[in-house]
């Protein structure tokens, strides 16, 4: 038997196009997870509010798979293009069991 878990959306889904200076976004109450997608561009991005730049920070390539990342409410997410006209989108949800 699989487990079973539940997964719920909190807030609107994001779309970034403005991030050629960092971009702070904290997470909401509930949230326990963040789906990141890069388009267009690559994104760095950071968990723990530091400032990232296009050379510091974890990579989030463009045009791949939306990535899971596990977060805490009141986190403080920063993201930045790595090259020029970047887009970043994300959708903060509340995963369960």
């Amino acid at each position: 038997v699989s487990p079973q878990y539940t997964f719920g959306i909190i807030g609107s889904h994001t779309q970034d196009t403005t991030i050629s200076g960092a971009t702070s976004v904290t997470v909401p109450d509930n949230a326990n997870a963040v789906l990141l997608t890069a388009r267009t561009q690559a994104v760095c991005y950071t968990l723990d509010g530091s400032t990232p730049t296009a050379s510091k920070g974890l990579l989030l390539e463009a045009d791949k798979s939306s990535v899971l990342v596990p977060v805490n409410a009141g986190q403080v997410i920063q993201f930045i293009e790595a090259a020029a006209s970047a887009k970043i989108d994300w959708q903060f949800v509340h995963l369960g069991n």
